[in-house]
């Protein structure tokens, strides 16, 4: 059975001072559909770079990308963007809401860039959505008017607006309070048992927890990965990441 997502001898090689940087340094990796993820590592580990790499925000220096098989790691920029559109959910650390629109609004601006659904469908759409994640009641409230959890859901409503089959998490809890975070990652656990793939960025071992697998990263390179099998507990994610980068 094909991979939702494969990646063969990745590489991304930056030019800095007239020296090379390796953020990615033959990387290979694979996920199935239905997998949640977690890629950790110290800061310049590489991690942040592969998330851009493989939610096609970013092209690799060489290397194989394949996406649901299609390979994309040489295509164009507007190539890539046809891809996130149709295939691809993001949710970031910092929300990355259109301000001044309303939640409503903000979960149809997949559709509008993809122009599948008459007006009535996208609305229908993005309201069974923010329901989905619980502001079904907030559908006309700003961002400002919501608070950060909140306004996390409704990064993540429109993350699945154009039902992609596999979303990616930049930190998504870094701006939330503990009582926010767990909420989210509840959330995306139940979409993970519903199929979809969730692949997350993240330092913090408590958040790591809920991901079946974890992939810890060092000098752009894998230094483990558990493969995924049983939850495990912060403390065994922790000390997962701490052999890794011992």
């Amino acid at each position: 059975m094909a991979h939702l997502i494969e990646i063969r001898d990745l590489r991304k090689t930056y030019v800095i001072g007239g020296e090379p940087v390796h953020a990615l340094d033959g990387v290979s990796l694979s996920v199935d559909e239905g997998e949640f993820v977690a890629i950790m590592g110290s800061s310049g580990s590489g991690k942040s770079t592969m998330l851009n790499i493989l939610g096609c925000l970013d092209t690799p220096t060489s290397g194989s990308y394949l996406l649901d098989g299609i390979e994309v790691a040489a295509r164009s920029r507007s190539e890539l963007a046809r891809i996130r559109c149709r295939k691809l959910g993001f949710v970031f650390q910092n929300f990355n809401l259109l301000p001044r629109t309303s939640a409503l609004e903000n979960v149809e601006l997949p559709d509008l860039y993809m122009g599948r659904m008459s007006r009535g469908e996208r609305r229908r759409r993005a309201m069974q959505l923010l329901d989905r994640v619980g502001l079904g009641g907030r559908h006309l409230h700003t961002p400002a008017q919501l608070s950060g959890g909140q306004q996390q859901r409704v990064a993540i409503a429109r993350a699945l607006m154009n039902s992609p089959p596999v979303v990616f998490a930049d930190e998504p809890t870094g701006n939330l309070d503990t009582k926010s975070s767990i909420e989210i990652m509840n959330l995306f656990t139940e979409l993970s048992n519903e199929g979809i793939t969730i692949v997350m960025v993240t330092h913090e071992d408590d958040i790591a927890s809920y991901a079946k697998r974890h992939v810890v990263m060092r000098d752009g390179k894998v230094m483990r990965d558990d493969g995924g099998g049983p939850k495990k507990t912060q403390d065994e994610v922790a000390r997962l990441v701490k052999e890794a980068l011992s």
